[in-house]
């Protein structure tokens, strides 16, 4: 199964109206890392819902999203909101040197072979001194060190490619990550999680304890700086 027909057979079959409680809080904060900005770019964008709590936020005053699932670029033109279909997000995007103020990379960076070239495609794309909001699951979050200390693997952690699946091929810790952020361009301004889960299903958001034991947090959620 190819990456365009695994995300599209996805969509077709989730849809953000079945948005978990702990994506929610995740998406929360990852908006609230956006500094107000003029044209933000979504990558990822699903079926546009992130853009449009975006706008409603007033973060972005306009959104522009790619997605390689043609029904997930359907949802959002019906919705009436700038979007493409893309092949794949890790070769080079369809816009302009310098195009954009903010870039969104929600849930993303994990699923991906060419990191790299990812991350170099979102420097070009963005303004100098630009920002780049990025989330990915934390390996080392404290469901993952139980999850192993019970010999079982981690909820992120995954061995085939299934509709069921959601396609992970890469791993980060918070070092990891603002490494290789460094390496391509990036600094690392503010770092948050989304909660503190002890399992599949239970888990804490609570700001204090998660700002206390950060490296903990089950999602990893970084504003960056095009440098």
């Amino acid at each position: 199964m190819d990456t365009t027909k695994f995300n599209s057979y996805r969509y077709s079959h989730q849809q953000r109206s079945e948005i978990d409680p702990m994506s929610k809080i995740r998406i929360k904060k990852m908006i609230e890392c956006i500094d107000p900005c003029k044209k933000l770019l979504d990558i990822g964008c699903w079926d546009g819902y992130i853009m449009q709590q975006v706008l409603k936020s007033k973060r972005a005053r306009s959104t522009t999203g790619i997605d390689n699932s043609k029904p997930a670029i359907a949802a959002c033109r019906k919705k009436k909101l700038d979007a493409y279909w893309v092949k794949t997000v890790d070769e080079k995007m369809p816009f302009k040197k310098n195009e954009f103020d903010a870039v969104l990379a929600g849930e993303i960076i994990e699923h991906l072979y060419d990191v790299n070239t990812f991350l170099e495609e979102i420097n070009r794309v963005l303004k100098p001194g630009g920002q780049l909001i990025i989330t990915t699951p934390n390996f080392a979050s404290l469901g993952s060190r139980l999850s192993v200390l019970l010999g079982k693997i981690p909820w992120m952690m995954e061995n085939e490619l299934t509709p069921t699946s959601s396609g992970h091929i890469r791993y980060f810790t918070f070092d990891a990550l603002t490494e290789i952020l460094g390496k391509n361009g990036f600094l690392v301004k503010k770092k948050n999680a989304d909660v503190l889960n002890l399992g599949s299903r239970f888990y804490l958001n609570n700001d204090f304890l998660i700002k206390k034991m950060l490296t903990l947090g089950r999602v990893i959620i970084m504003q960056t700086k095009k440098i």
